[in-house]
C-alpha cells in the first residue's frame, strides 16, 4: 500500500513540526494494521502517542508546551511492532524566551533552539534523545526521551520563569 504519514507539531507559536514520510509498505492480504495517529501538544500535557510533557512554571503564563505525538502504522498494539513512524515535533519552551522545538524526523530528529543555549536533543533510531541543558546553572535538565516518548523539558528552580520544551514522541522520542 501506498502511504502519507504526518506526525503531529509540538505546541505553542513555535513548536517543531512533525516529520511527513511518504512511501510503500509491504503488506499480506486479510493482515490486520493498527494506526495511530499522534496529538498536537498543548500547555498542559504532551500530544497523544509520545508526546513529552510540558513543564510548569511559576505562572501559567510561563510555562512551555508538550511535544508533538508520533505516527505510527503497527501489526498490533506493541510498541516493538511499528512498520513506519513518523515523529512528533517538540514543544515550545516557555518564559519570555518561547524557545523553538526540534523538528520531528524520520531516521534523526533536530535539536531545539533557545536564545540561551541549545534544547533537547533529536532522537535516533536506536536512542531518546538527550535532555536539553537548563539556561541558568542551578536549573534542571530536561529528560531524555525514550522508546516511543518524548522527555520532559528542564526547569528553573531558581525564578521558575522559563521552563524547557516536551520532546516529540517517535520510535524513540526527542530530549525535552
Amino acid at each position: 500500500i501506498n502511504v502519507t504519514i504526518a506526525g503531529a507539531s509540538g505546541g505553542g507559536s513555535n513548536s517543531g513540526q512533525g516529520a511527513v514520510l511518504n512511501g510503500s509498505l509491504n503488506v499480506t492480504p486479510g493482515q490486520t494494521l493498527y494506526m495511530n495517529v499522534g496529538g498536537q501538544g498543548s500547555a498542559t500535557s504532551g500530544g497523544y502517542n509520545g508526546g513529552g510533557a510540558p513543564t510548569s512554571a511559576s505562572s501559567f503564563a510561563n510555562s512551555s508546551f508538550g511535544g508533538g505525538g508520533a505516527s505510527d502504522i503497527n501489526t498490533s498494539t506493541n510498541l516493538n511492532d511499528r512498520l513506519i513512524v513518523a515523529g512528533g515535533g517538540g514543544g515550545t519552551g516557555g518564559g519570555t524566551t518561547d524557545a523553538l522545538g526540534g523538528y520531528g524526523g524520520c531516521d534523526f530528529g533536530n535539536i531545539g533552539y533557545s536564545p540561551f543555549g541549545i534544547g533537547g536533543g533529536g532522537a535516533s533510531l536506536t536512542n531518546g534523545g538527550a535532555g536539553g541543558p537548563p539556561w541558568i546553572g542551578s536549573g534542571n535538565y530536561g529528560s531524555a526521551g525514550t522508546l516511543g516518548v518524548g522527555g520532559v523539558g528542564g526547569s528553573d528552580p531558581c525564578y521558575n520563569l522559563a521552563p524547557g520544551g516536551g520532546g516529540g514522541g517517535g520510535y524513540y522520542g526527542g530530549g525535552g
